[in-house]
């Protein structure tokens, strides 16, 4: 019994790790908020920056009307397919829990219900990037030389900043 437990334990880790869960239960790689901490987010090597981190930087980048309306459409699309898919994983995830918590889990089942949860998250990942690809690619060279410029700021205030409480 102790051995059903241990394994249950595992594999309802395997799956938070499949979907895309932290320990403290968000998907990594968020970008959002305000424009100073989406611009310190932005140097994070996993952070792929998207259409409303932009977004929060119009003025700073002097996005265009279009621009920002093409933006806002990318986020909008994603954000749908992302509810969408999110939506089919929480429901996945209660699909394995109540695999699990059988006498004796038909692990062929889980198996398949680990990787369907695995492959959701490959789809979430391979949209969001898609999505980031879409809306750097609105940008000019211009402001995208602005947003290096702006990323290059933070990072110099953040070293100071830690220096300055060593």
């Amino acid at each position: 019994m102790k051995w059903i437990s241990v394994m249950l334990a595992l594999l309802i880790l395997c799956a938070g790790v499949a979907c895309g869960k932290t320990a403290a239960g968000n998907a990594p790689g968020n970008v959002g908020g305000d424009e100073l901490g989406a611009v310190e987010r932005a140097n994070h090597p996993q952070v792929k920056i998207g259409a409303n981190f932009y977004l929060n930087l119009k003025d700073k980048l002097g996005l265009t009307e279009e621009q920002m309306k093409r933006l806002t459409e990318i986020r909008d699309n994603f954000k749908n397919e992302a509810d969408r898919i999110k939506k089919e994983a929480v429901g996945a995830r209660e699909e394995l829990n109540a695999l699990m918590k059988q006498e004796q889990p038909d692990l062929n089942a889980v198996e398949g219900k680990l990787k369907q949860i695995s492959s959701l998250r490959i789809d979430f990942v391979m949209k969001n990037l898609r999505a980031h690809e879409d809306a750097r690619n609105v940008l000019t060279d211009e402001q995208k030389a602005k947003l290096k410029e702006l990323v290059k700021q933070v990072n110099e205030k953040k070293m100071e900043k830690k220096s300055k409480n060593k």
